[in-house]
């Protein structure tokens, strides 16, 4: 990985070195006044226009000509780059930027799986930018919460109790795995009592350090080199603008060759903001943290075992899994054992299990719970609801078991004085001189505030805190502001640079935008459809009896519908962004009917083919200067506001 990120910075500084050497030949409008003056050599030919489009009839008072004059003249066909041309415009405008992508967030579980999140990315940066404001801001909320808690727990220090003793650690634990694991499909479950034993048993202790410290050492940070190649784009990008607007001011084609290159501007941010925010390195660190700690964890029991203990005598936990749905202990260990976790065949399980089964939920093939199950950073966008149900369901059974201690309350709930401790499991305490209770498995499930509720994987609408709805509004903003901030600017600088007007260049730029706003809206939906298709299936299985849950298959049509929409436009988008690159590169562009602005201005399109770089610079300059101060404006905020973020809460890790 370091001799890639090496090759990566090596490419940025060599596209740099390409962009500063190199020679222009004839432009488009060059050859074509040649032609036009060739053909009629006194300069009264037909179709001169004014600035205005107004038709003129000597070429000392024109601007340039006609579409139809222009066909007539240049011909339909477009005028080719040389092969220096383009390698030189490639590796000036295009190549840094491709090189950057190798520092966006991939970590999915196949490689076909790290090339959909690429095309998803280039083809809808708003989802990308949405996840990421997403993570920073979930991560900054739930480490304040359990900052809180910690120091609430900071209290019992001097009261050493089997509940109490260092539990700041299993704190401090727990909000380190909270966070990171926003990146995979998290469940906590208090089936059998795990999620509480877990929390309230000193007996787990070392599972909560160990998942932690494999957490924290796996978690991808800052390097040298990762500063080196976002560093060398930016710089590269800088010094191609000033050389840009310094030796070439004039030149319409290296005005419209920026524009074109600032439509990747952001991934400055994003990828940065990637970085600082952390992510573990591939789809499987999370579930091999967990599996790994899984040393034999204890859990409290219903009745006590053969040799009167109320804790199991070591078993795997259950109660922080790497799962989605709500499956059951049974269907957890079946695909455990099933080849690269498969659904099970007939007669494997019962019906109950097979219809509550993770993924189970179709329509007609593909998975209504979506992207939720897809491991990688770029789908938090789509487990945003999942976790924040994880992360409150955690938070909330800590916030519990200090509540209790705050109180005096032993774990069977009768009240001690001051100077009572809480009993140990299957110990004979007393407390104000009764017997302690045996600490049953009912009991530690009540003392963390799971006694008589579920702990459901989708929340009620009106469960949701209103933190989740401003992190949604937030990371939406942020994402649009850069999405349409760079895409805006480029279109302005192609749009007002003459003939003023939507051409084949600022058109294909729009379009880029609207397609990439639009993936980004149907993906987004998407996940709100999911969420609420999983939720009446999620209500109608904690009902039923005889019976497999209800579905909606309208809503199950339209979450699958709207996702794989999203996708796909997000996908051809990418592919759109990197074809009409190159058709700016290769001289694609060089035609007729993109220099005259047929798209808007249809037949009384017409280029300006007659005006000097000194003409072009006076009247395009201060287009070309707002776009570029645009960009750094629009791009500044959100790279502090990812740093900012992400820093408060590793600092205080």
């Amino acid at each position: 990985m370091r001799n890639i990120h090496l090759l990566a910075t090596c490419l940025i500084a060599f596209a740099f070195v390409g962009g500063a050497v190199g020679s222009e030949s004839d432009s488009f409008n060059n050859i074509c006044v040649k032609e036009y003056l060739a053909r009629y050599p006194n300069g009264t030919g037909p179709g001169l226009v004014d600035t205005s489009g107004a038709h003129v009839n000597n070429i000392s008072e024109a601007m340039g000509i006609t579409i139809s004059t222009c066909n007539e003249v240049c011909g339909r066909g477009y005028l080719r780059s040389s092969f220096q041309e383009f390698v030189l415009s490639f590796t000036t405008w295009l190549l840094p930027w491709l090189t950057l992508t190798a520092q966006l967030p991939y970590e999915g579980s196949h490689w076909r799986t790290n090339l959909l999140a690429l095309l998803f990315s280039l083809g809808s940066p708003a989802i990308l930018i949405m996840s990421l404001t997403m993570t920073v801001m979930n991560g900054n909320w739930i480490h304040k919460k359990f900052r809180i808690l910690w120091e609430r727990s900071q209290r019992f220090r001097a009261q050493p109790s089997p509940v109490h003793e260092r539990f700041d650690q299993r704190i401090n634990a727990a909000s380190l795995i909270v966070q990171e694991c926003q990146q995979a499909p998290m469940r906590a479950s208090e089936d059998d009592g795990w999620l509480s034993s877990l929390i309230a048993l000193k007996e787990n202790q070392s599972w909560w350090i160990y998942v932690e410290g494999h957490i924290r050492h796996t978690r991808k940070g800052v390097t040298l080199s990762l500063v080196a190649q976002i560093s060398m784009a930016f710089i590269a990008w800088l010094f191609t603008v000033a050389v840009a607007l310094v030796g070439n001011l004039g030149n319409s084609t290296t005005a419209l060759q920026l524009a074109s290159g600032s439509l990747w501007l952001w991934m400055i941010p994003a990828t940065h903001g990637w970085i600082t925010a952390g992510t573990q390195p591939s789809a499987e660190a999370i579930r091999d943290a967990l599996q790994a700690a899984n040393h034999g964890e204890r859990r409290a029991l219903d009745i006590p075992d053969d040799n009167g203990n109320f804790l199991s005598s070591g078993e795997r936990q259950m109660g922080i899994l790497n799962r989605t749905g709500f499956a059951t202990r049974n269907q957890i260990e079946l695909q455990d054992t099933n080849q690269g976790g498969q659904p099970p065949q007939d007669g494997q399980l019962s019906q109950d299990d097979l219809a509550t089964w993770p993924g189970f939920l179709t329509w007609p093939n593909f998975s209504v719970a979506g992207d939720l199950e897809e491991a990688g950073p770029i789908y938090n966008y789509a487990r945003l609801l999942t976790w924040w149900s994880f992360a409150l369901t955690i938070e909330g059974a800590f916030g519990q078991v200090l509540d209790n201690l705050d109180r005096h309350n032993r774990v069977d709930e009768t009240p001690c004085d001051g100077t009572a401790q809480v009993p140990e499991a299957g110990a004979n305490e007393t407390c104000n001189g009764k017997p302690a209770l045996l600490v049953t498995r009912a009991q530690v499930a009540d003392y963390c505030g799971f006694q008589g509720r579920t702990s459901s994987v989708y929340l009620q609408w009106r469960e949701i805190p209103y933190e989740a709805w401003l992190h949604m509004m937030v990371a939406f903003a942020v994402a649009i502001w850069l999405q349409w901030g760079t895409t805006g600017a480029s279109i302005m600088m192609a749009f007002l640079t003459p003939v003023v007007g939507f051409s084949c260049r600022s058109g294909s730029y729009l379009l880029y935008g609207s397609l990439a706003t639009f993936s980004c809206f149907l993906l987004f939906l998407s996940s709100l459809l999911s969420h609420a298709a999983m939720l009446r299936y999620q209500r109608s299985h904690d009902n039923y009896h005889d019976n497999l849950p209800q579905r909606n298959k309208v809503l199950d049509g339209l979450a699958v519908i709207t996702r794989l929409a999203g996708k796909t436009i997000a996908a051809c988008n990418a592919i759109f962004l990197f074809i009409f690159c190159i058709f700016e590169y290769s001289g694609f562009y060089g035609r007729c009917f993109c220099h005259c602005n047929v798209l808007t201005k249809g037949a009384r399109g017409y280029s300006a083919m007659f005006l000097t770089p000194s003409m072009m610079a006076k009247s395009s300059r201060i287009y070309w200067g707002a776009g570029i101060g645009l960009l750094i404006l629009v791009v500044a905020p959100p790279w502090v506001f990812f740093w900012w973020f992400s820093r408060r809460v590793w600092e205080r890790n």
